[in-house]
């Protein structure tokens, strides 16, 4: 029986062996296929898709009997099952080997108004998928993060320049001082860490990258005035960037008047894009929670000759039955200027971190690997036991959608 963990609305793939993949010829990818759920076990639900089973384990419940759709999918020439667990609002009904999802997607982007670019049609999908609700605004923000073709990091420069050349035509101090903190937010993102500052900065980063706002002030509003609980959201980006909003709103007349029309619309247009690229970090960490599992995107290392610097946090609580748990881990994709494309996961096991790097090109693997004895010496600097370091050529294209629910396997 395959097991599959999901206790949100998006569960992970599902690889199908040779035999049960047989079940599914004549059915082509992307299609939706409907199963049944067959009976209750103690870890979760029996599904059967074609008379295969299926251990679904949810902390959702079912009815026997209940309809559960799963869409095929296909990735390096073997195919898996997602299951598309209930979700509020708009999944879409679907019979069996019925619509594929792309219709729907399609389907979708024209009732909203949207055109069907390929960030549209991304975004579009992994909202369908994850059953969350299909609203412009949640749409567009997550559309606008895939697309990668405004950088988080060159809207806050933008903003954070544009409110510099604001601040000596402001007379106002009510206004001045909110937008001088401000500044120094933004600032403090885009602040480049000195080497052995790095892993606090990274740290602190994470922390303040916004895609928490939101528990932090349910957090201060429930500790009353504590003091700590108030300063994690004043250094918060998406409430600096709200903060923001609401001071050009409130002294629109001033500001504008200051500004003038030209830089005014600037300021606007760099703050909604820089609030666009927040919410659509928050949307697809939503989607990701419920696998354990957390994306950010670490503008500062560009600095360093790092690009499309991604980090995603990867963690499992629960294993099929009889295995032990994956260990935590931590993915790391980027491209470097003179290296290409680069992959690293790191695990930590046994308390010993490893360390497995994939490159494009093998000269960059080369490097790495002469290079390996140095930074497992780094590592043990930092009071890091090192149990190996790996490097091998391969492809790493940096995701330019949602990426798979599943985990990265790597063995240690």
């Amino acid at each position: 029986m395959h097991v599959v963990e999901g206790s949100g609305p998006a569960s992970s793939l599902i690889r199908l062996g040779r035999e049960a993949a047989e079940q599914f010829q004549g059915t082509k990818p992307g299609q939706i296929l409907t199963g049944k759920i067959v009976g209750k076990d103690p870890q979760g639900y029996v599904i059967s898709f074609r008379g295969k089973s299926f251990l679904l384990r949810t902390i959702r419940s079912f009815q026997e009997g209940q309809e559960v759709r799963a869409e095929l999918v296909e990735q390096h020439g073997a195919f898996h099952l997602r299951p598309i667990l209930p979700g509020p609002g708009n999944t879409p009904s679907a019979s069996d080997a019925g619509p594929s999802i792309d219709q729907h997607v399609n389907t979708a982007l024209a009732q909203l108004g949207l055109e069907a670019t390929p960030e549209n049609a991304a975004a579009a999908r992994e909202l369908i998928l994850a059953g969350l609700p299909l609203s412009r605004g949640l749409l567009e923000s997550l559309s606008f993060l895939l697309s990668g073709k405004v950088p988080l990091d060159t809207q806050l420069v933008q903003l954070t320049e544009l409110l510099r050349n604001l601040m000596p035509r402001l007379g106002d101090p009510s206004l001045s001082d909110p937008l001088k903190e401000i500044i120094t937010i933004l600032q403090n993102a885009l602040r480049t860490p000195e080497e052995a500052d790095l892993a606090a900065r990274l740290r602190s980063f994470l922390a303040d990258s916004g895609i928490f706002a939101e528990g932090k002030i349910r957090m201060a509003l429930e500790s009353g005035t504590d003091a700590d609980a108030r300063q994690q959201i004043v250094t918060d980006l998406k409430f600096a960037l709200l903060r923001l909003r609401s001071l050009i709103d409130a002294g629109s007349k001033a500001l504008r008047h200051a500004a003038g029309a030209r830089m005014f619309r600037q300021l606007e247009l760099a703050l909604a894009n820089a609030l666009k690229l927040v919410r659509g970090q928050q949307a697809q960490n939503l989607i990701l929670a419920e696998m354990n599992q957390l994306l950010f995107h670490v503008p500062f290392l560009r600095d360093w000759g790092f690009d499309r610097v991604r980090i995603q946090l990867l963690h499992e609580e629960e294993t099929a039955k009889g295995k032990s748990p994956r260990p935590p881990a931590v993915l790391v994709e980027m491209s470097a200027t003179n290296l290409g494309p680069l992959r690293v996961v790191l695990r930590l096991y046994r308390e010993k971190i490893y360390c497995h790097f994939t490159a494009e090109q093998e000269g960059a693997a080369n490097l790495i690997r002469a290079e390996s004895s140095e930074l497992r010496e780094h590592l043990e600097t930092l009071s890091l036991n090192v149990g190996g370091i790996t490097c091998r050529v391969g492809k790493c294209d940096p995701a330019t959608t949602v990426p798979s629910l599943q985990t990265v396997d790597v063995k240690v």
